[in-house]
């Protein structure tokens, strides 16, 4: 399951703290905050009327858990965020084209009660999923308006000389930083 963080720890115990964290918020200025991929969603969001940031892992595991959603509402019950003033970045990832998933995963995004009509493609019987449009639906849902959703449609697994893919290159796979900060 994935945890969500929104306060600034001291360097001690920053390490031990974020251990297995896929989320983390603060409207604290000049503190950037960030989550590290290799094929894997990141979301970063920012609350433009209370100065709100978030960084959002979202695999499929986090997706499926509904991590964006979980995170804009404590964004909302912490910092009184309202959806509408939201503006989301999905950032560079693999593709709906080429992320092949087993048929199983289909049962559980079923009962997270996504719209897997939308979000899975079968193409030769192979099997594939769209994580870019079901984090974008989430976002949605939670009523971000979709004007200010921004996809950046680039693929981590068949731009492997460019990014970093944890499918594509295994072990030697290196991650990307995705961060966001209040000046």
């Amino acid at each position: 399951m994935s945890l969500i963080k929104y306060s600034i720890l001291s360097d001690l115990n920053k390490i031990a703290y974020l251990e297995g964290v896929d989320a983390l918020i603060t409207n604290l200025s000049q503190v950037c905050i960030g989550v590290t991929t290799a094929d894997c969603v990141p979301v970063l969001l920012f609350d433009k009327v209370n100065n709100v940031i978030a960084a959002v892992h979202a695999g499929w595991r986090g997706t499926c858990s509904r991590i964006v959603e979980k995170t804009i509402q404590l964004m909302i019950t912490i910092f009184g965020t309202e959806p509408n003033n939201v503006f989301a970045s999905i950032g560079v990832s693999i593709s709906p084209e080429v992320y092949n998933v087993g048929h199983e995963l289909i049962e559980e995004f079923e009962k997270a009660k996504f719209p897997v009509k939308e979000i899975f493609n079968s193409s030769e019987n192979q099997l594939f999923l769209d994580l870019w449009k079901a984090n974008k639906w989430l976002l949605m849902q939670t009523g971000v308006p979709e004007n200010q959703i921004e996809i950046a449609g680039i693929c981590s697994f068949t731009n492997s000389n460019d990014y970093f893919s944890a499918r594509k290159l295994c072990i030697k796979s290196g991650r990307m930083l995705s961060g966001i900060m209040l000046k």
